[in-house]
């Protein structure tokens, strides 16, 4: 298994890719092997986040026995995940600080989500904190022109 050092750097490796993809799909957002590779991206993204998480785990020192049950090792829990992946939420938008609606596509590590936008099609990470639950309203979110 490769360490949590070697991991992080191919995640910066990945997101600077992101970026790249992203980038090139403002000029042509039509273009479906962009729009693919963005999706495998974030796939590839996730999957080595699971896995930086993991490395991080395993690499941690034993945590000490319980004192209410001697000899007894305190499971490592996850924090729980608010919105699973399909979920439907509302999400804002960096580029206008708006709520829009939104599918979360990948819980990522540190509190992040990959959500895809319902209205216009794309997709962002975001922050825990600027994602929440859909209110049942779709008529405020307004059609986001790729830039």
């Amino acid at each position: 298994m490769e360490s949590p050092e070697e991991l992080r750097a191919k995640l910066d490796l990945y997101y600077e890719q992101l970026e790249q993809v992203r980038t090139a799909l403002r000029v042509t957002p039509e273009d479906e092997a962009l729009q693919k590779l963005e999706t495998d991206l974030a796939e590839v993204i996730q999957l080595t986040e699971d896995l930086y998480k993991f490395s991080l785990e395993a690499a941690a020192p034993p945590l000490p026995p319980s004192s209410s049950s001697p000899g007894a090792l305190l499971p490592a829990v996850p924090p729980p995940v608010i919105f699973p992946v399909g979920s439907k939420v509302k999400a804002m938008y960096t580029g206008d600080d708006e709520w829009h609606t939104a599918t979360v596509k990948a819980v990522l590590i540190d509190n992040r989500y990959l959500v895809h936008y319902t209205a216009y099609g794309g997709q962002e990470i975001l922050e825990s904190a600027r994602v929440r639950a859909h209110d049942g309203d779709d008529s405020t979110d307004i059609l986001i022109p790729r830039t």
